[in-house]
């Protein structure tokens, strides 16, 4: 992830670590333990850890792939501008699509009204 989708990314790289990830996550597939138990098994917690943290960085590296802008800290070297125009909205990841959708942001309310102080009761 550090390599192919840093804080500085370029589409090429990106579809590198996408295949990587793809290979990664064949081998995930026929990943199993040898010890069944669940009390204290901490191999099964990091197994479990591992299955997240892939799932994770599935998501982030499929998001920053399809995310043709420089937005706040991440910087497409091949796209260096800001567009928001296409991209000022959230980017929803579908795992088993393997794609993203965008989702407005709600500007609404743009000033929140105070609330008045209270007593608490119980």
């Amino acid at each position: 992830m550090s390599l192919n989708f840093g804080v500085k990314r370029e589409a090429s790289d990106m579809a590198s670590g996408l295949q990587r990830l793809e290979e990664i996550g064949e081998r995930l597939k026929s990943a199993h333990l040898l010890d069944k138990s669940a009390a204290f098994n901490t191999a099964r917690l990091e197994a479990l850890e591992v299955s997240n943290l892939y799932e994770v960085a599935r998501a982030t590296a499929v998001a920053a792939h399809g995310r043709t802008e420089s937005r706040g800290a991440h910087s497409r070297i091949d796209y260096p501008n800001r567009d928001d125009d296409h991209w000022l909205c959230h980017s929803l990841f579908f795992r088993g699509e393997k794609r993203i959708r965008r989702r407005a942001v709600n500007f609404a309310p743009e000033t929140v009204q105070a609330f008045p102080p209270k007593v608490r009761e119980y």
